[in-house]
């Protein structure tokens, strides 16, 4: 979460067969997904947020602590890998 060399960074963010350093489960664009993820979290704590709202938000620390995302360490590669699978798919 916390990396910020742009090299290291985007072996997270660009399309790839994996994502290095993680189970083989766990397709590219991983850090995309957990991106995702800690949006979507945020939004179902804040109903009432709009979308202008969401994109003034400039305090990226305060979303992702307010999210209060925590992935599930067993279904987050499942979950990854099929969508993946059916981005390839469709």
């Amino acid at each position: 979460f916390y990396e910020t060399n742009m090299m290291s960074i985007n072996k997270y963010l660009s399309p790839s067969p994996n994502s290095p350093g993680m189970p083989t489960e766990a397709p590219g664009r991983t850090a995309n997904y957990i991106g995702w993820q800690i949006i979507k979290k945020f939004m179902q704590k804040k109903p009432k947020l709009t979308m202008q709202d969401l994109i003034a938000h400039n305090d990226a620390q305060k979303l992702l602590e307010e999210s209060k995302y925590k992935p599930c360490k067993r279904n987050f590669f499942i979950e990854k890998a099929m969508i993946a699978q059916s981005c390839i798919v469709s």
